[in-house]
């Protein structure tokens, strides 16, 4: 008898040491790998790497802003740019612009591996047509850049111009290039550039700029699908500025939305990813 009661205390041990490191997180089963173990974390069904973080594809750029502000101010805007540049961001704001949980979306890549987690984006209101913009200076003017960035597209109203979404500037501050969110003027069809757009939808768009040569950017639905490409020529100029956002053609109660800007002025990668 007391053989018997120690094979199966050690049967109970080894059943105990067996399911030490399996966590069932609320019923979910997999192995938990959150103090620096390999394997699959199966809460969020995604690989985890050494350390216990989600793993993603890390891309590699300048400028990376969120948008995780208070307020929109240029100390935030630089605070929150993982550049952490000086005197680079500058504010114009006649009214509408703020900061939204409505204008977040979430990237599924890692810009310089960091994983992207906020909660807010860009807003703009485009009630009394305010002449409202953030941009970028780039600091030295560039021949090769590229960029990305989430851009919640709106119902434009009919026959609108609709919203300059990005302008891409040279040195005097004269747009080069830029993509808008508007009506098509023949057709009446939303547009998100040429592309024809459902509204209301988060895209990814990711663009490059090359001098005296071409404007190029594709859109990607959310679930990273390539849903449009398209590219117009440009002239021989260099940028300096980016500037997000200006005044809106129609005076409506709609709000636009952008998260995420990433801007690549070293390697001019392309396209620019912010989905998979």
């Amino acid at each position: 008898m007391q053989k018997l009661l120690i094979v199966i205390a050690s049967l109970f041990l080894i059943v105990s040491t067996s399911f030490a490191d399996v966590d069932t997180f609320e019923g979910q089963t997999g192995t938990d790998t959150w103090e620096g173990q390999s394997g699959v974390d199966t809460r969020e069904g995604q690989v985890v790497a050494s350390g216990g973080a989600p793993a993603c594809t890390s891309i590699t750029v300048d400028y990376w802003q969120d948008f995780e502000l208070s307020a929109i101010s240029t100390a935030q805007l630089e605070a929150h740019d993982n550049n952490a540049c000086s005197s680079c961001w500058t504010i114009t704001d006649n009214g509408g612009l703020s900061v939204s949980a409505s204008g977040e979306s979430t990237m599924d890549t890692c810009p310089g591996g960091s994983s992207d987690s906020g909660s807010n984006g860009l807003a703009l209101l485009w009630s009394g047509r305010p002449d409202s913009s953030v941009t970028l200076n780039i600091s030295t003017a560039k021949a090769n850049l590229s960029g990305g960035f989430w851009v919640k597209t709106v119902d434009v109203p009919s026959w609108s111009g609709g919203i300059i979404l990005i302008s891409l500037q040279d040195s005097t501050s004269t747009t080069r290039a830029s993509l808008i969110n508007k009506r098509d003027g023949g057709t009446n069809a939303q547009k998100l550039g040429t592309y024809t757009c459902s509204t209301d939808t988060w895209y990814w768009v990711a663009w490059e700029y090359v001098q005296n040569d071409y404007f190029y950017y594709e859109i990607y639905s959310a679930d990273g699908t390539q849903v449009a490409t398209d590219s117009a020529s440009v002239g021989d100029y260099t940028i300096k500025f980016i500037k997000l956002f200006n005044r809106p053609a129609t005076d409506a109660e709609i709000t636009s939305y952008m998260d995420d800007v990433v801007v690549d002025v070293t390697d001019a990668t392309h396209p620019l990813m912010g989905v998979e």
